[in-house]
């Protein structure tokens, strides 16, 4: 859309037809803006402009383009009809001298001496110099205007190519910033999907995790009950149903038995599933940092909580002792090695695991290494 004074200046423009409209008219009928106006309209290739003879004109794109048509075919018409006129022009003179030659000295041959032929035929050679002098100087003339109209020509296309060039210099410089902004929208749009993702996986981990807590922790309970049972009523059992249930609780074992191989079975498959979530996220994150800093470089000092919390239990549940306890310089080595984390960063997410879920886990003191508590080095930890 364009102003009111645009459509203003261009309507006039347009009504000035082939024929264009000098800047001076423009700025006196509209004021000292109109440049500024005339710039607009020319950068959205409504208007063209070219200079001639040391005035600016403007021409709509059609008028344009019928200007230029209009003067290729005037520039060649005159220079056609010139060239025609210069050489008819020549040939009446010639012809009409010829005639006026012959009829003059037929005429002397018939009334006139010797003498007066001789000075009669001075007069004429003089005559015929004459003519011959102003037919060569006309020509000239007439060259030369052919060659000063074919330079302003000249002139006009070439302002009217390097208007054309800038032109196009402005439009290219346009979809280059454009195309700029479309990659750094594309580049943002594809982090954010990946972060996403990458949060849904970590998630769902989670859950898988609790979910295998509660069945470990319910099975247990039931086999707990389930020998209590027992235990309380063997002596009021007589032998064979002594040996019934005992038998059936050996299959209820064998059960269990093959409920725990499949827990562990499963357990092996979680921590498969795991450690190629954890080489995803690896991978995921070293291509996020790449695409961030755009040097290719791998750091894990932005290691969220929740993926060192599932790296922390996991380390817990695998190396910890019958007991649940395990060396916190042990996690430490384990984490720092496979993340490449440093010692601080390890101990600064020590202390916000420890904020965040403290009703799970219990410090010990002792170690070489650990968190500080009341003054005394706490270095073993397990899970509630």
């Amino acid at each position: 859309m364009i102003s009111g004074t645009l459509t203003n200046i261009y309507k006039k423009i347009e009504e000035a037809g082939v024929s264009g409209l000098r800047k001076t008219q423009l700025v006196k009928e509209f004021g000292k803006d109109a440049p500024k106006q005339l710039e607009e309209l020319i950068s959205q290739g409504m208007v063209y402009t070219a200079k001639k003879r040391n005035s600016i004109i403007y021409w709509t794109k059609d008028n344009y383009a019928n200007n230029n048509k209009k003067s290729k075919a005037t520039k060649s018409k005159v220079s056609n009809d010139k060239r025609e006129i210069s050489d008819d022009k020549v040939a009446m003179l010639a012809a009409e001298m010829e005639k006026k030659f012959n009829e003059v000295h037929s005429m002397l041959n018939n009334k006139l001496d010797n003498n007066l032929l001789e000075e009669l035929n001075s007069k004429l050679e003089g005559l015929k110099k004459d003519l011959d002098e102003r037919l060569t100087n006309k020509i000239t003339e007439i060259n030369n205007r052919i060659a000063t109209l074919s330079k302003e020509h000249d002139t006009d296309k070439e302002m009217m190519r390097d208007s054309m060039n800038k032109q196009l210099s402005t439009i290219n410089k346009k979809i280059d910033e454009l195309t700029k902004v479309i990659e750094s929208k594309a580049d943002s749009n594809k982090i954010v999907e990946v972060e996403k993702n990458l949060s849904k996986g970590l998630k769902k981990m989670d859950a898988m995790d609790k979910n295998m807590s509660k069945v470990s922790k319910n099975a247990n309970e039931r086999l707990d009950r389930l020998l209590r049972q027992i235990s309380g009523k063997a002596d009021d059992i007589k032998v064979f149903e002594m040996e019934r249930k005992l038998e059936s609780l050996l299959q209820v074992e064998a059960k269990l038995s093959s409920l725990e191989n499949t827990m562990k079975t499963f357990d092996n498959r979680l921590n498969e599933v795991r450690d190629e979530m954890d080489k995803s996220t690896a991978i995921i994150r070293a291509e996020l940092q790449t695409i961030s800093n755009g040097n290719g470089t791998h750091s894990y000092d932005t290691l969220s909580l929740e993926q060192f919390k599932m790296e922390f239990d996991r380390t817990i549940a695998e190396r910890s002792t019958s007991i649940g306890w395990i060396e916190l310089a042990e996690i430490r080595s384990r984490i720092c090695e496979k993340y490449g984390i440093s010692k601080n960063t390890f101990y600064s997410l020590v202390s916000q695991l420890l904020d965040t879920y403290d009703e799970i886990y219990e410090l010990s003191s002792g170690g070489s290494e650990g968190v500080m508590v009341r003054g005394l080095v706490h270095g073993f930890i397990r899970r509630i």
